[in-house]
């Protein structure tokens, strides 16, 4: 997996940052990968398209809004 990630170009997949860093991470951005609630609702904020890695939300107006879009697991 990690060979996959590395040969994608501006992919950058990053440890626990400060909320500081992170904010300025998030605004900076041009998509963001999740299964952070608070996530979901930070990229919402900062129009920053996000993809929720999980089978619902309970931010269902940022799936509204049309900025998050949920990752329903298919093989089910």
């Amino acid at each position: 997996m990690k060979e996959l990630i590395s040969s994608i170009s501006n992919f950058v997949v990053k440890n626990a940052v400060g909320y500081l860093d992170f904010i300025n991470l998030l605004s900076n951005t041009k998509l963001v990968f999740t299964d952070s609630g608070g996530v979901q609702q930070e990229t919402c904020i900062f129009k920053v398209p996000c993809v929720t890695l999980r089978e619902n939300t309970e931010w269902i107006e940022t799936v509204e809004l049309g900025v998050n879009i949920l990752a329903k697991n298919k093989s089910r």
